[in-house]
């Protein structure tokens, strides 16, 4: 099962297994039989309501990431998680949206707020699933470059290793 279009995302201690449910009892308890590490994204969280919840002695504990309106297009949840800096809740938005490039409304990709969070996790995380190093901003900014610009070596490492120029 895809966890696109689901409100739930259930993500394995080990990040290899992604699904999506509508009711947060289910997606609960396949958290806690993938066990402690799993994590549970609520994808609809309401503002200043729990975002998160992670495996911990077998039991959900909500972790200390709140929601946001979510009513808004899938990029703008994406950059948004980006902005919380938690890999589980960006894999978990990243799964709604197809494609990593497109811009936000103000001419920012994901991988570029990446960058500029200075998030070498998120950087590989959104490589990893098909973001492209030489995409720039609306000002023609690319990963790259505004990598280089804050002196980020690990991202400029990730970076060029991806491809980017």
């Amino acid at each position: 099962m895809s966890a696109a279009g689901h409100r739930y995302v259930v993500l394995s201690p080990d990040g290899a297994m992604v699904v999506g449910y509508d009711r947060q009892e289910i997606a609960r308890a396949v958290a806690q039989d993938y066990g402690d590490g799993a994590h549970i994204v609520d994808t609809g969280a309401m503002a200043y309501h729990p975002l998160a919840e992670k495996i911990k002695n077998g039991e959900p504990v909500y972790l200390e990431y709140g929601g946001w309106d979510t009513k808004v297009a899938a990029i703008e949840n994406l950059i948004e998680a980006i902005k919380k800096g938690y890999p589980p809740i960006v894999r978990a938005f990243a799964e709604n949206v197809p494609d990593l490039n497109q811009p936000d409304r103000t001419g920012g990709t994901a991988l570029l707020w990446a960058v500029a969070r200075r998030k070498p996790e998120l950087v590989q995380l959104l490589l990893d699933r098909g973001a492209d190093p030489n995409h720039a901003d609306s000002d023609g900014t690319t990963p790259l470059a505004l990598a280089q610009q804050k002196k980020l070596d690990e991202i400029i490492d990730l970076l060029q290793a991806a491809g980017a120029r």
